[in-house]
């Protein structure tokens, strides 16, 4: 049982320190595109701005109802009397379901946010971002999604 937490909480080191890594570029990427708009590095695509607005759209919608469904296909095939470590694999399994998505999505609105310097785009970005971090693999959200009591003593 011993060596099996200390397996649990290895892969929660794991896939926090994924989180910490794909968080750190969506961050430095989302603060160069603010400095590239900012100090007019380059025009906006004034031609395309209704095109870039509708990919913004349906990349967020589709992101985020994706999200969903894995979220939902997932607790749909947990099993409650599962071992501990199967419930690990399927959260992690999860959690890089949707880091892949929300990163994803998060890298095309800063591409747009670039081209159409539009800062409602940026706005998006931040609160994508404000959803990633409520993903963030710890302990807690593992126990609230499974009905689990899992904790690390230190």
């Amino acid at each position: 049982m011993e060596e099996s937490l200390k397996q649990i909480k290895e892969l929660f080191r794991r896939m926090d320190n994924l989180f910490i890594f794909l968080i750190a570029i969506q961050v430095f990427l989302a603060v160069t595109a603010y400095f590239v708009v900012a100090h007019n590095y380059l025009s906006p695509w004034d031609s395309f701005q209704n095109p870039l607005r509708l990919m913004v759209i349906l990349s967020n919608t589709i992101a985020l109802v994706a999200s969903r469904f894995a979220f939902r296909f997932f607790m749909k095939n947990k099993n409650p009397n599962a071992a501990l470590s199967v419930k690990t694999e399927q959260f992690k399994n999860l959690t890089v379901v949707r880091f892949g998505l929300l990163t994803i999505d998060n890298l095309i609105n800063i591409t747009v946010f670039v081209f159409s310097q539009s800062y409602v785009i940026l706005l998006i970005v931040l609160i994508i971002l404000v959803l990633f971090i409520a993903y963030r693999p710890l302990p807690k959200l593992f126990n609230k999604e499974y009905d689990e009591n899992l904790s690390f003593p230190e």
